[in-house]
């Protein structure tokens, strides 16, 4: 069963509206070689390792695709497309009504991905949802970036042997929900130097030290 929360979003327009939207509270990411394992066992014909070189052989089309200017539809997953930006200095509004601009450098910035409608039919009836939290998450304007954060903790934990949740709060000036879900998170990651310490109400965050972290 999938889980959410209720996050609140910071009032953009300063008329005091607070709008609320639910947001899914990630388990962890599925690495290339579980995902393969999963599609060998549903398959139960292509190895491993044949499976992979699909799976890599599929980027690679999409790489050749892609950057000469098509448009790739995979059936059952959805279309690729690219998304361009700027990536100079220069304004973007146009000049005197002029539909010519000067010279514009341009780059990928990132890839689109349309799902496919039956795609997402597929997910919507297979997926059972609970509400993780009670209260409503409010997002707060960070006070520092996140690996600024993590190096805090990590100093916090070099000076003192391990941190707690209300600790990472304090230091890092953050709600409890979001202190949480971030710990976890540099829990799963094996570069963070992170790992968790003991069980709620009592756990702590210590050093990993089978990390190089």
């Amino acid at each position: 069963m999938a889980r959410y929360y209720l996050q609140e979003m910071p009032d953009m327009s300063g008329k005091g509206k607070r709008k609320v939207y639910p947001k899914i509270q990630i388990n962890r990411q599925i690495e290339m070689e579980e995902l393969v394992e999963r599609i060998q066992d549903r398959s139960g014909v292509y190895r491993p390792g044949v499976v992979n070189g699909i799976l890599m052989t599929l980027a690679d089309a999409l790489v050749d695709y892609l950057s000469l200017g098509y448009n790739v539809k995979v059936k059952g997953l959805g279309n690729f497309s690219l998304s361009l930006e700027f990536t100079d200095e220069k304004s973007n509004e146009m000049e005197n009504g002029d539909s010519k601009m000067n010279y514009r450098h341009v780059s990928v910035k990132d890839i689109n991905l349309k799902s496919d409608k039956e795609l997402v039919k597929r997910i919507k009836e297979r997926t059972s949802l609970e509400r993780c939290m009670s209260e409503v998450n409010k997002l707060e304007p960070e006070t520092f970036p996140r690996n600024v954060r993590l190096q805090r903790a990590l100093a916090f934990i070099d000076k003192h042997g391990s941190i707690s949740l209300y600790q990472y709060c304090r230091i890092n000036q953050m709600s409890r929900s979001s202190a949480s879900r971030e710990l976890n998170l540099f829990c799963q990651d094996p570069e963070s130097g992170i790992i968790g310490n003991g069980n709620a109400p009592h756990k702590t965050w210590v050093r990993d030290r089978s990390s190089n972290g």
